[in-house]
């Protein structure tokens, strides 16, 4: 179960205690989520949406996902987005005869073991960012998505483990009018949606406060 957050729960990071610095190495574990990434709303320009294309990259995964057809449905929204790809953790991914626009020709599928395998694995200043109902996290509608950056959903039923949060750089929540699951893929394609809609904002806005030297934020 993907649990989304009311928008009457919101709690940022900000608004916590912050005992875990970052290392120094992005990559170095263990690691804990940075102060919540907001950004101003500004005027959007039609010329951002284009810009944004390429400006940097996406990549959307599920950990330990139940279900193929979830995973193909992400697949074929990360492809509508321009996701640079789209990953498993702990679960693999059996094609769909449903995927009309051949997606695996355009947007590649990778598979990692666990949260350690993924991390190994995470490209140079890439921001692993975890989507999951949780007091440290972000509303997305408040999010400043950086340039770089890893998504990682949890499973239809579970969610993202203690464990797994605590490893990401980033969290956030998406908000909605009743406190019910979200099914992970629709969860996924409304997040690559915000990114895709914000960041037309945010190319034609300046840049927002950082918050670490990790990574740039959409500008």
């Amino acid at each position: 179960m993907l649990r989304i957050s009311p928008q009457s729960r919101h709690t940022s990071m900000s608004e916590l205690p912050h005992s875990c610095p970052l290392s120094g190495h992005p990559h170095d574990l263990p690691r804990c989520p940075r102060p919540a990434r907001r950004c101003p709303d500004r005027g959007r320009s039609a010329a951002g949406a284009t810009a944004m294309s390429t400006r940097g990259y996406v990549a959307i995964g599920i950990y330990g996902g139940k279900t193929a057809s979830n995973v193909g449905t992400l697949w074929r929204s990360a492809h509508l987005y321009e996701a640079a790809l789209i990953f498993t953790v702990g679960a693999r991914y059996r094609h769909q005869s449903s995927d009309t626009p051949h997606t695996p020709l355009h947007t590649p599928l990778m598979h990692f073991r666990d949260v350690d395998d993924l991390i190994e694995h995470l490209p140079d200043s890439a921001t692993l960012i975890g989507v999951e109902l949780d007091p440290r996290g972000t509303p997305l509608g408040e999010y400043c998505h950086p340039q770089r950056a890893v998504y990682l959903l949890g499973a239809e039923d579970r969610g993202l483990p203690q464990s797994v949060l605590d490893r990401c750089h980033d969290l956030i929540q998406i908000e909605s009018a009743r406190p019910q699951s979200m099914n992970v893929a629709v969860a996924g394609s409304i997040l690559l949606h915000h990114r895709h809609a914000k960041g037309a904002r945010q190319l034609t806005s300046g840049r927002a406060p950082a918050t670490t030297p990790l990574t740039g934020d959409m500008q």
